[in-house]
């Protein structure tokens, strides 16, 4: 079983409508509320330059969301800026989407946002990290 990554794992922020989006055991909501995210990093905790990041994507229900469309964009809120570089997302099956070259430039603290997209809806997700 793989290792949730949940320091400093923080949901969407006010701004996207729910106020205390990530609980205790990690798990960050989307601006609707509509689904829940888990993540593990690799590696762990997330490095300047490439990474891995696994995610699992559910309904608040718990059933696994198998056919969505995501994109994940590195930003760093500090500085206003992404990277150059589009990450890679593969579904895995059973909700699992693996995020390929996902890179950060310099350390500090970045955010992932995260697009979905199923034929019945749009949704997104923001991941907050410590990068070292």
């Amino acid at each position: 079983m793989r290792r949730l990554w949940s320091m400093g794992l923080v949901g969407c922020l006010a701004a996207c409508g729910v106020e205390d989006p990530a609980a205790d055991d990690g798990i960050v909501v989307s601006a609707s509320g509509r689904y829940e995210l888990s993540a593990a990093f690799s590696p762990d905790p997330p490095q300047v330059g490439a990474n891995t990041w696994t995610l699992d994507l559910r309904t608040r229900a718990g059933v696994p969301v198998v056919d969505a469309a995501l994109t994940a964009e590195p930003w760093m809120p500090v500085h206003g800026h992404g990277v150059p570089v589009v990450p890679k997302v593969v579904a895995e099956g059973e909700g699992s989407y693996r995020v390929e070259n996902l890179r950060f430039t310099m350390p500090g603290t970045w955010e992932v946002r995260v697009e979905l997209s199923t034929d019945e809806d749009k949704d997104q997700l923001v991941v907050r990290s410590d990068v070292q």
